[in-house]
């Protein structure tokens, strides 16, 4: 999208992409659904707990974002129009960044979550219309990637990635 400006679709690539992260995350999958990572949890049941106490949190009130970090490197973040949003999507997105193997050290920072933010928020989009409502802004910089969906130039949602 981003390069060409049309949507197109490669089921091939998405089952590579499926298959990678299975196999980097030593889960056999005889069908290669992402479904089966669940199996992390079982191997590692201090990370089940985990995700199971941050997912029966849910998010703080009124909060309507996440920004992922391995130790120091922040990594990726989701940002929702409204808190409901959020709340609805939580347990989701609590269950899959929390099923990677992190990939650095250190004490996350909200600075470079900020960076990450801002960054992202400063890029320069490719621009289509939605499907069904809205506007889908596609960013990809040497810093960040990710894509937006706005509606009246208010976000609905953002998914935000760290190069």
């Amino acid at each position: 999208m981003a390069m060409a400006g049309l949507r197109s679709g490669d089921q091939g690539k998405v089952w590579h992409a499926i298959s990678s992260e299975l196999n980097y995350m030593d889960v056999d999958s005889s069908t290669d659904a992402i479904a089966d990572a669940d199996e992390v949890y079982k191997r590692e049941p201090g990370r089940y707990s985990a995700v199971e106490e941050l997912a029966s949190m849910g998010p703080l009130p009124g909060q309507c974002g996440i920004v992922i970090a391995h130790g120091r490197r922040v990594v990726a973040g989701e940002v929702f129009g409204a808190s409901e949003l959020l709340k609805a999507h939580w347990e989701a997105l609590i269950r899959s960044n929390l099923l990677e193997r992190p990939t650095a050290d250190g004490r996350p920072s909200a600075t470079g979550a900020l960076k990450l933010l801002r960054r992202f928020a400063a890029a320069e989009s490719t621009q289509s219309p939605g499907i069904g409502l809205g506007t889908e802004h596609h960013i990809a910089t040497d810093r960040t990637s990710g894509q937006a969906l706005t509606l009246d130039n208010s976000v609905v949602h953002a998914g935000i990635f760290a190069a």
